[in-house]
């Protein structure tokens, strides 16, 4: 917040004000010191936002629209395990609320596929999403989907087999 005095000077009374919203379900404003001034996104709609300062308000709209997720990144890229073992995917999506753009890990929210189930399964039980599951040796696509935005990586499934087992120590005494 900028005081304008009738002599032209200004001053940033940010950490002097009082701060305000009507409607601190769309956003919040902090009155802390430090980042007293700030304001926090709740909900998607419209408020104004004052800072009061010796007997003065000042006011500004705020609008807070709803982030869209533009893409959907699968890590890892390349998968591999051998049939009979497991790859744990992430998923983690970019959205864009027409100002910024954010990250979040939306790995329990998206629908997984593999292109090929003989090859290699893909779990969507809660608590076990994202972890695929290799069948048989091959390559084929993993599959992220949320509405029509799908990321896709690759899983190889060896046909490696178990040639030995070793106990270590040898001895033990």
């Amino acid at each position: 917040a900028i005081a304008e005095y009738t002599d032209g000077t200004t001053m940033d009374v940010t950490e002097a004000a009082t701060w305000s919203t009507e409607e601190s379900l769309v956003a919040e404003v902090s009155n802390a010191a430090g980042t007293r001034g700030r304001v926090t996104a709740r909900a998607v709609g419209e408020t104004n936002v004052q800072a009061m300062f010796d007997g003065m308000t000042g006011t500004a709209s705020v609008t807070v629209s709803a982030a869209e997720l533009e893409i959907i990144f699968i890590a890892p890229e390349v998968g591999m395990a051998a049939a009979g073992g497991t790859v744990a995917y992430r998923a983690v999506g970019r959205y864009f609320d027409g100002v910024r753009r954010t990250y979040r890990t939306i790995t329990t929210s998206v629908i997984w596929a593999s292109a090929d189930p003989d090859i290699a399964s893909i779990s969507n039980a809660v608590g076990t999403e994202g972890v695929a599951t290799g069948v048989s040796a091959g390559t084929t696509t993993i599959t992220a989907t949320i509405d029509s935005i799908s990321g896709r990586a690759a899983i190889v499934i060896t046909a490696a087999t178990l040639t030995g087992l070793t106990i270590s120590p040898a001895d033990a005494t």
